[in-house]
């Protein structure tokens, strides 16, 4: 059986006359009654269309090696489908790997960040306190001088009398670069206060104790307590 047998063969059993394959071709009937009578070959282009539209392999239909067409639509429809589903797995399991490495790559750095956090306000100290008579403002300067400098830190004062009912107050302090520096104003006469430096940073906050203060007539007298 040779090259126009088969063709013929097989569109019959189809079910398809020349003109309908004509049409799923976009050839005309004539060319499709040449091929069958031998009379002019397909080219590469019609011979491939041939063989999707009658579901046969190449070599079987040229060269009629395969017995039988390659497969069933049903079977070629199902691989399609295996396919498809496989592709869309491998798909997913790459979206779901990058998560996983995104996730743990986000807590690595919070884990991180927490833990740097942590150092800074463990290394959040006082080094130094002076205090100093402003004669221009009145009062006196309390000037502290950090054990750790680092950028975002905010220092208040919280002062609070120890032998009186004064209202404690809290006073911010102006950086310089070394020193946070606070203004006193004019404390009441015969009364001690208690100064605790509190660090700021971000969400957290640090106590540190620094002076006992008193105040008379002209003078002041204090006690350190940041080094105690």
């Amino acid at each position: 059986m040779d090259f126009s047998e088969r063709l013929i063969a097989v569109r019959r059993e189809k079910g398809l006359s020349q003109e309908a394959l004509a049409e799923a071709l976009g050839v005309s009937r004539q060319a499709v009654s040449k091929w069958e009578t031998g009379e002019s070959k397909p080219d590469v282009n019609n011979l491939i269309a041939l063989c999707d539209v009658l579901e046969l392999n190449i070599e079987y239909l040229c060269l009629g090696k395969e017995s039988a067409p390659t497969q069933e639509p049903r079977k070629q429809g199902m691989s399609r489908t295996i396919k498809v589903f496989l592709s869309a797995l491998v798909a997913a399991l790459c979206l779901l790997v990058g998560a996983v490495v995104g996730i743990a790559a986000f807590s690595s750095h919070v884990r991180t960040d927490v833990q740097t956090q942590a150092i800074d306000m463990a290394n959040l100290s006082v080094k130094n306190v002076q205090v100093e008579r402003n004669f221009n403002e009145g009062g006196y300067d309390i000037l502290v001088t950090p054990g750790f400098i680092h950028e975002g830190v905010e220092v208040k004062l919280y002062i609070e009398s120890v032998n009186s009912d004064y209202r404690p107050m809290t006073i911010k302090c102006q950086f310089d670069g070394f020193n946070y520096m606070a203004n006193f104003g004019m404390p009441r006469k015969n009364v001690q206060y208690r100064i605790t430096a509190v660090f700021y940073y971000q969400d957290m906050q640090k106590q540190v104790p620094i002076l006992d203060f008193h105040a008379d007539e002209g003078s002041c007298s204090y006690v350190p307590q940041w080094n105690q």
